[in-house]
Order: structure tokens, then sequence, then C-alpha cells
């Protein structure tokens, strides 16, 4: 992730704090570590910016109870000269170590949208030009995470395909590239409206889903295994049977990190490959942390 994308990302993940919590009381003291020394720049620019705290979101309850206390008859100016001025003030506590009280708008949301624009906006696909490149996993399910909800999980998968240095070993790099191909092009149909496929490195790849429960994902990778097992790879008059292993988890934290959700999806594919390898021919198989890996098939 470039140093450009990393700050982008760090501003993204803030205004969706402030959403999520409505009204966020931040307090950074003067000695506070780096970490937040640093969160408390990038607060202040999103206030001098207008991107928090912006007139619209005092406009009903500072017009309550301070327009009707003369008579209706402020000037909007003058009243647009209060707002700026409690902005302002927010500013300076934050800057000078007291409590600052920050608030979401139009402005912020517009700018949360901007940001998901422009580290989207470029991205690459892999080699054989099928799932997103591996480097924008990361930032790709950062952006995801901002959006976590105990309704609304981001829910990761990671595949690897069974054995597949032997179909290197003894066909040759032509006859894996065949394989990856198919296997790639069959988690390419999982990609809809919440579902983004990556290959992450070799045979390796990730689903990141958003708002997508984990069984749900379960049930619709089951099936995706289950066309891509079926299907054979023909070279040179040898049939290549394909065989994966998965594993998925999910979270509802917006502040988990990345990593973290990636490892524990890794750790589930990795206990569905073991139990997959107690069966000739190996069969695909899901893993869920909770539950019994399924044999696909």
């Amino acid at each position: 992730m470039s140093e450009q994308s990393d700050a982008r990302l760090e501003e993204l993940r803030l205004l969706a704090k402030v959403e999520r919590m409505r009204e966020l009381r931040v307090h950074v003291p003067p000695n506070a570590p780096p970490s937040e020394c640093r969160q408390r720049e990038v607060l202040a620019f999103l206030l001098h910016a207008g991107y928090l705290n912006d007139i619209s979101v005092f406009r009903w309850t500072y017009v309550a109870q301070q327009f009707t206390g003369f008579g209706g008859r402020d000037e909007p100016s003058v009243l647009a000269t209060r707002f700026e001025r409690d902005r302002l003030d927010e500013l300076n506590r934050l800057l000078g170590g007291q409590e600052a009280t920050l608030r979401i708008g139009h402005p912020g949301r517009l700018r949360m949208a901007e940001l998901c624009d422009a580290m989207q906006r470029h991205r690459i696909k892999d080699a054989f030009g099928i799932l997103w490149d591996q480097r924008h996993v990361t930032r790709d399910l950062g952006i995801a995470l901002t959006r976590a909800r105990v309704d609304s999980p981001i829910t990761v998968a990671v595949f690897d395909l069974n054995d597949f240095k032997q179909v290197n070993d003894r066909h040759g790099h032509e006859a894996g590239n065949a394989v990856l191909q198919e296997y790639l092009s069959g988690l390419a149909k999982l990609v809809g409206e919440q579902v983004e496929c990556y290959r992450s490195g070799g045979d390796e790849a990730v689903l990141i889903a958003a708002g997508v429960s984990p069984e749900v994902i379960a049930g619709d990778i089951d099936q995706a295994l289950q066309a891509v097992s079926a299907t054979t790879v023909t070279y040179n008059s040898v049939e290549l049977r394909l065989s994966i292993a998965c594993g998925i988890s999910s979270s509802i934290d917006p502040e988990e990190d990345e990593s973290s959700l990636l490892v524990r999806a890794d750790t589930e594919m990795y206990r569905a490959k073991k139990q997959a390898k107690e069966s000739s021919p190996v069969p695909s198989a899901i893993g869920v942390a909770g539950r019994d890996v399924t044999i696909v098939g």
C-alpha cells in the first residue's frame, strides 16, 4: 500500500468512526503517543477543511436553541458566522489538547465517497486478467471494514489449490497455468455487487464480501467449488482435476486490523486442507470457525 493510499485510508477510517458514533468526543493531550498525534493532525485537517462540524450538522439543534432567541430576525450571515466560530473553537480545543466534539454532515460523507473512489479507481487485474491483483487486498479490506456493523459483517474467504505443486512438478508450468486459469475463472463467478475477488499470489486467492454473512458466503462458495471440482483440465491428453481448500472468517468490528481477519481465514483454510487430505482423491473443503469442515461434493 502506498503512503498516499495509507493516508487516505486513515482519513476514511476517522470519518467513518465519527459517522458511526454520531458524535465523537476526542481528547489528545500534548504528550500523546505519535499514533494519537497523527490522528489529531488528520482530524484537524478534516475540521479545517469543513468535512467535520460543517453548518449542516448544527442547523437543527443550534437554530432551535439560539435562533428563536432573536425573535426569528437573525440574519443568515450572522448565523453562518456563529457556526464558523463554533467550528474553529472545536479546532482550537483539539489542537490545544482539550476535548473536542466532532460531528459529520453531508460534506464529510461526500469526502468518504471521494476517498473510496480515489483509492480504487486505478486497480489492476492479476497476470491472467481474471481477478484483482494482490496489491489491492489489504487496502480494499481496510475500506470494507470501515462499514462493518453488527447487521452488516465483512466476510473474508481465503482459497488455496490442493497439491498444486505436484501439477507443476509432474506436468510443467504450462499445465499449472491452465489449471490456475480454470480455478481463478471459477472464483470470478462469485463476484457481485457486494463481493470482490483477488489473486493474492501463486495459487492463493482472497474474497471480500461487504455486508454478507459467513453462512451465506459459505453456501455460495460451496456451489462454486462444486462446479470447479467437477471440472477437469486436459493438458497433453492428461486430465487434471481441481481440488480447493477454503477458509472463511468475518468481522462486525470496524476497528479490527485487516491482517487479523486474513489470518483467521487462513487458519480455517489450513484446517479444511488438513481434513480434506485425509481422503483420496483429495476433495475440495471449506472451513468456518466454530463449524465442522464442509467437504464439497
